[in-house]
């Protein structure tokens, strides 16, 4: 099983393109996993939407330390 790893935090309101990021990367792994940070912008949902359209294996995970 090949897995790709991400981390982002307030994605959305930065305007980095993390989701392109995953969409990219997709193809190239059987799952996907995203660590988010205490995001207070739309970050989360977006990640949610994400995990919905492809549909693949995918984990988001908040990490027990914050992302700085």
């Amino acid at each position: 099983m090949r897995s790709g790893f991400t981390i982002v935090r307030n994605g959305d309101a930065l305007g980095y393109p993390w989701t392109e990021s995953i969409r990219s990367l997709a193809p190239l792994v059987d799952e996907i996993v995203v660590a988010h940070g205490d995001s207070t912008d739309s970050t989360l949902k977006s990640l949610e939407a994400l995990r919905a359209e492809l549909a693949k294996a995918a984990r988001a995970l908040r990490p027990s330390l914050p992302i700085v």
